[in-house]
């Protein structure tokens, strides 16, 4: 068994010692030492065994990626035998108890164990604090999330060996002491606060899982109607031309090929937001060029090794591996932009083309008989143009709600900073 590495902290300075009184608290509140404040400090262990040893039911073994930041969370909870638990009284926990990460990356997180999880126990990576009933639990777990206190924790254990709080850095803790009623008021309006958040947050998350599927959605609602389904059919290479990349010499990474003022783009750098390539990690010098080929700004690209069917258009004119094939569509035939959206619209196709091997790859002799609606030219160029409104609205709506949720993200830590430091 693996039981809790309890450690007597070295004497600290006096600076030290002022640190450890925490952040500032509400005025007329009572600073006080934690351990005089509780029933129980302690942490568990892992069961002989490990995870060999737990059980698809059973009694419940919290461990630290049950304990987030003021939530208790399912996935990852092992259960042990009735065996095992008699084993482990002394980290038995209670309804009500906090429960605080103190190893690892993890730690700090804390919330307060769930009384339908409840008895349970824990392993060495958490510790269970009990209050004596002066401090309400859920008021202390919101103490502890604050930004304040978390980084007044990371103070605490710096310069150790290891990342972890010990029995007694946690007992000497400094916590705000207010009447219990002004403790269970504050803690009420914070969960009820925390709960609108995150039913904002849930609600700006399914937005934005919409968003994400709209792009095929208009694609398919444009190319897929009546009218759409009876516009004439071509080989893909009757409508365009394509040219494969060109970069032969091995290794593809020896330094005298680059470092000049050729740009040169990989599979990665293909797909952006409103499909135009506008940047390059890489550039080539003349030698490099010599090997590789130039494509014009305006060029249609689409990937047939990594991420087949990724599509984007040249901004810049560039060099590309022969991972990448360079399309144009013919003159009087068909538009490059209209090709952009029948290939993205096409990727799953072209991705279900490519032979199922450990690294796919989608040659020309596939990729160019693959047929495409050809429409009049008039007819792609207000496709084209739809297309394009539609999805830059897209690109908009998915930017405005990324911006919100960001904004939901940090309203928890503000609502606890306005709560220990507002009052």
């Amino acid at each position: 068994m693996n039981r809790p590495d309890i450690r007597t902290p070295r004497p600290r300075s006096r600076r030290r010692e002022e640190a450890l009184a925490g952040p500032a608290v509400g005025n007329g509140w009572q600073w006080v030492r934690l351990g005089d404040h509780v029933a129980k400090v302690g942490s568990g262990f892992t069961p002989l065994g490990g995870h060999a040893v737990y059980q698809q039911t059973g009694v419940p073994l919290i461990r630290s990626q049950n304990v987030h930041m003021n939530r208790f969370e399912l996935d990852g909870l092992a259960f042990i035998s009735p065996e095992q638990n008699g084993e482990m009284t002394a980290s038995r926990v209670e309804a009500g108890d906090v429960l605080l990460n103190i190893t690892g990356a993890s730690i700090g997180r804390v919330c307060v164990a769930p009384p339908e999880f409840c008895p349970a126990n824990v392993n060495q990576h958490v510790c269970i604090i009990r209050s004596d009933g002066s401090l309400a639990s859920e008021f202390l777990a919101f103490y502890f999330a604050s930004a304040e206190f978390q980084k007044f924790i990371m103070q605490a254990q710096a310069g150790g060996t290891r990342q972890a709080l010990t029995k007694a850095m946690i007992e000497n803790f400094r916590v705000p002491l207010a009447p219990l009623s002004e403790q269970r008021r504050i803690a009420g309006r914070l969960r009820e606060q925390m709960a609108e958040v995150a039913r904002a947050r849930a609600a700006v998350q399914a937005q934005l899982a919409a968003v994400a599927a709209l792009p095929a959605a208009l694609l398919r609602a444009h190319f897929t109607t009546p009218t759409a389904l009876r516009w004439p059919r071509k080989p893909l290479e009757e409508a365009a031309t394509l040219q494969r990349g060109r970069f032969s010499p091995r290794p593809r990474n020896n330094p005298i090929y680059y470092g000049g003022t050729y740009p040169f783009i990989q599979t990665g750098g293909v797909e952006s937001e409103d499909g135009f390539i506008r940047e390059h990690t890489q550039t080539l010098n003349d030698r490099g060029l010599a090997v590789s080929k130039l494509f014009p700004a305006g060029t249609l690209v689409i990937s047939i090794a990594a991420n087949i069917g990724s599509v984007g258009i040249l901004t810049f004119d560039s060099c590309m591996p022969d991972s990448l094939v360079g399309v144009s569509g013919r003159d009087g035939v068909a538009e490059t932009q209209f090709l952009f959206f029948v290939l993205k619209h096409l990727k799953p196709k072209l991705q279900a083309l490519a032979p199922q091997m450990a690294q796919p790859n989608l040659s020309l002799a596939l990729l160019g008989p693959t047929e495409i609606p050809v429409p009049p030219l008039s007819e792609q160029r207000a496709v084209a143009a739809r297309l394009t409104a539609e999805l830059s609205a897209a690109t908009s709506l998915r930017a405005s709600l990324q911006a919100r949720l960001t904004e939901l993200e940090r309203l928890p830590a503000a609502l606890l900073r306005t709560a220990f430091n507002g009052q």
